[in-house]
């Protein structure tokens, strides 16, 4: 569903008469499925290149239109209105297979908020979700690229135990059913993650954490010799905003700068009445093409204003 920019008119979604074309028996497979036949209307008589677009994608993929063809929209209503005129843009698509879902499909009247129409329409669903066995691996870490990650995962990749897993799985029989795919899987994944802790560390894992880790001597001793004096530990902290030289120039400018600031806050410019020419000046960039608000007066009327509409006072 949504605004798919594409005009279709009442074209066929689908392939007319192809159940009973003999010229095609020798052609399509003895499995093919005929399209469903359900004639569609459209108050829109235009077509355009991505309207084709559309209906070729629709053939192709057994894909059909909702609008103009069921209870809500037998006829066919416009979604799109602008000063240009009004179209039908705005679809809800299905598959074939699902055409007896539909209850009904309605095209909402306009309302101020949008040029588009509303579009709705009801399913009629079971509700009762499928019971899904999820066994997929989960991975407990976090992988982390960096730029060393390419140069390690190359070497890791001539590592002889590699070519043993891989060449284990190349020669590995998987049954052709949902367990052979899932045991499939997790033997590649297994590789996969195997690589990934060498050559693509998690952030709590990183290599460089390690290494700083290493250079760090730890001191078991508990002596108060080494405990840190609480005069250095303030004076350490105190001394942290102190700059070792100031830039006047650069105070001075900034100085100069809040200054300004300043005046214009305290300017009363702003509070000034609303001129007519600032009127005149606004209205000669008002934009076009825009929906109108709740006056339904759009930009159109008052830019090209006659010249017997004129501002000639500010009630």
């Amino acid at each position: 569903m949504g605004d798919f920019n594409s005009r279709v008119s009442n074209y066929s979604d689908f392939v007319a008469n192809d159940e009973n074309n003999i010229n095609l028996t020798h052609i399509l497979p003895d499995n093919y499925k005929s399209d469903f036949q359900l004639t569609r209307k459209s108050p829109d008589k235009i077509i355009n290149p991505q309207g084709r677009d559309l209906l070729d994608l629709c053939v192709s993929a057994q894909l059909r239109i909702l609008n103009g063809r069921f209870i809500g929209d037998l006829l066919g209503n416009m979604t799109f209105f602008s000063m240009k005129g009004c179209s039908v843009v705005d679809y809800a698509i299905t598959s074939e297979s699902l055409l007896s879902s539909v209850n009904y499909f309605i095209v909402k009247t306009p309302s101020y908020f949008s040029d588009h129409n509303q579009i709705v329409t009801h399913l009629k669903c079971d509700g009762k979700l499928p019971n899904i066995n999820n066994s997929n691996k989960k991975i407990d870490f976090e992988f982390k690229w960096t730029n060393t990650s390419k140069l390690l995962l190359e070497n890791e990749l001539n590592e002889k135990y590699i070519y043993e897993e891989l060449n284990n799985f190349q020669q590995t029989n998987f049954e052709n059913t949902q367990d052979g795919l899932n045991r499939a899987t997790d033997l590649i994944s297994d590789i996969y993650i195997t690589l990934s802790h060498k050559y693509n560390m998690s952030p709590n894992e990183s290599k460089e954490f390690w290494k700083l880790l290493r250079t760090i001597k730890i001191n078991k001793d508990k002596n108060d010799d080494n405990m840190l004096d609480l005069s250095q530990f303030a004076d350490h902290f105190k001394n942290q905003c102190k700059p070792e030289k100031i830039d006047k120039k650069f105070e001075k400018s900034i100085f100069e700068e809040l200054c300004k600031t300043e005046k214009l806050l305290t300017s009363k410019e702003s509070d000034t009445p609303i001129t007519i020419s600032e009127i005149k000046t606004q209205i000669k960039r008002l934009k076009s093409g825009k929906s109108c608000g709740p006056d339904k007066i759009c930009y159109e009327i008052i830019k090209h204003r006659s010249s017997s509409v004129n501002v000639n006072r500010i009630s």
